[in-house]
């Protein structure tokens, strides 16, 4: 039967903070046993079995090992939508904060140096959210201010996909 929890799938605490080693070792082991070539002789229902879990066990890893998503999805499992459409709600702090980096980058005229300044800023910024995260969802349970502080991470993150690119273009 596959298993919608991700962190009993791979045998883990319900928590924000996670050791990322035990995450890996955990997700090794669950991959070994329901790899596919472990089932070519196997009945067909089996094999498809094997594979609907090991595509589990795949997106149980790619969700838990990002402090982003692994937030949203615990804030889902207590019943709340993480939305990065909407400004609305978001303090205006962040929003100013936002605004400078955008315009730190459109300054930077793709000068890699003040890019990279820029990419450490937004480290800072997300292990700081990290923290007062792990704070909310392991010490508090207060899933609602996750949610938004959440909702902030992803708008760092996608913005720090827009570094990325803009990286990529400038060949930095």
């Amino acid at each position: 039967m596959i298993n919608q929890d991700y962190f009993q799938l791979l045998g883990l605490p319900e928590r924000y903070q996670i050791d990322l080693d035990a995450l890996e070792r955990s997700f090794r082991a669950v991959q070994s046993s329901v790899h596919p070539d472990r089932f070519v002789r196997a009945m067909d229902a089996e094999r498809r079995l094997a594979m609907q879990m090991s595509t589990q066990a795949n997106e149980a890893y790619r969700i838990l090992s990002s402090p982003v998503l692994r937030a949203i999805y615990l804030c889902k499992r207590h019943g709340l939508t993480v939305e990065i459409d909407r400004s609305a709600g978001l303090s205006r702090e962040f929003l100013e904060q936002q605004m400078f980096w955008h315009e730190q980058l459109d300054d930077a005229d793709g000068n890699a140096a003040e890019i990279e300044v820029l990419k450490m800023a937004l480290q800072a910024a997300q292990r700081e959210r990290s923290e007062k995260m792990a704070q909310l969802i392991d010490a508090n349970a207060n899933y609602e201010a996750a949610a938004q502080l959440a909702r902030e991470m992803l708008f760092i993150d996608k913005f720090r996909q827009s570094l990325t690119a803009a990286q990529v273009t400038n060949g930095s």
